[in-house]
């Protein structure tokens, strides 16, 4: 960032010249929009604030492994869902990238058996485990091969194949035999609802009880992106919940949270210096593949170390939003 202009130095331009974005007279130049006034005191002159489009200072010039270069940012191949595998290789709405490969993304207690998500708690043909299939006559229910269903469970049959399920949670008999929930759906209480709301589309899944619902919102309508079942994630929560998986989409949290440190060494915080209106959030890159910008990237939460992957600031105005069960 660069040093304030002198109070003394300004005042003679501006005693010079008219006031305009450019003081031509004095060979100095506004960058980016201008703020709307001060915070807590103090100027937002020094807040990180949006980059030039063409301002190539900022783009790696390599990656460190695993990841690699796909246009302006670093991503790892085997999990990036814009990048699955290859660059500008993006997974469907609803789908993951699992090792380089697009896969549906399965809910919580449910496993993946060739290719298609399953509870081996009730799946006939992977009881207990993938490829443990029951025999003639047998259910699956409470991952073991039985007669008749546990209590709470229904028997619901799919071709010739008998499961135990449970209508309360199965997104494939969600209520009812055979009422399977859409993509992008989860099933609660027998009824499926969306991941996502208020225009917000299915981007990460950091687990079954954090998904990031991708689009381009203002911090003061993120509550619209997330369920009635769900919440805004706490930036605490995220933390504790990504495991490890870095971001594909810049996401807000529930914080109001505020920057300290400077570009190459920063941390987003509950006390610091305002970033106004656009607090710091969760960013993939300075710019994600939906165009919403970070200013400032690979941010930790309450110190600069280890990088959680915060960023942004003062006129970065949109993102995605992080909602947690």
């Amino acid at each position: 960032m660069g040093r304030p202009l002198p109070v003394l130095l300004v005042a003679a331009c501006l005693a010079s010249s008219a006031v305009a974005l450019t003081f031509g007279g004095c060979g100095l130049s506004v960058r980016g929009a201008p703020l709307d006034g001060e915070l807590d005191g103090g100027a937002l002159a020094d807040a990180p604030s949006s980059p030039e489009p063409d301002d190539e200072s900022q783009v790696p010039a390599s990656c460190a492994a695993p990841q690699e270069r796909c246009g302006e940012a670093c991503v790892d191949l085997t999990s990036s869902s814009n990048h699955c595998g290859a660059c500008d290789s993006a997974c469907e709405t609803g789908t993951v990238c699992e090792e380089s490969a697009c896969a549906v993304f399965c809910e919580a207690d449910t496993i993946r058996c060739s290719g298609a998500c399953v509870d081996p708690k009730t799946d006939r043909n992977h009881c207990g485990a993938c490829g443990t299939a029951c025999a003639a006559g047998l259910v699956c229910s409470a991952g073991a091969c039985v007669t008749e269903c546990a209590t709470g469970l229904a028997r619901c049959a799919v071709g010739n194949v008998e499961s135990c399920v449970d209508h309360a949670n199965d997104v494939a008999h969600c209520g009812a035999c055979s009422n399977a929930c859409a993509v992008g759906e989860t099933c609660e209480a027998g009824a499926c609802v969306k991941l996502c709301a208020g225009g917000g589309v299915l981007g990460d899944v950091f687990g079954p009880t954090m998904t990031g619902c991708r689009g381009r919102t203002r911090f003061q309508n993120r509550a619209a992106f997330c369920p009635p079942t769900t919440h805004v994630c706490t930036a605490a929560e995220y933390v504790q919940r990504r495991a490890g998986k870095r971001p594909t989409y810049n996401y807000w949290t529930n914080d109001n949270l505020r920057y300290s440190g400077s570009s190459s060494a920063c941390r987003a915080v509950a006390s610091g210096t305002s970033c106004g209106a656009n607090p710091m959030r969760v960013c993939a890159a300075r710019r994600d593949p939906l165009g919403n910008e970070c200013n400032w990237t690979s941010c930790g939460l309450g110190s600069n170390t280890p990088n959680e992957w915060f960023g942004g600031c003062v006129d970065n105005t949109t993102a995605g939003v992080l909602c947690c069960k």
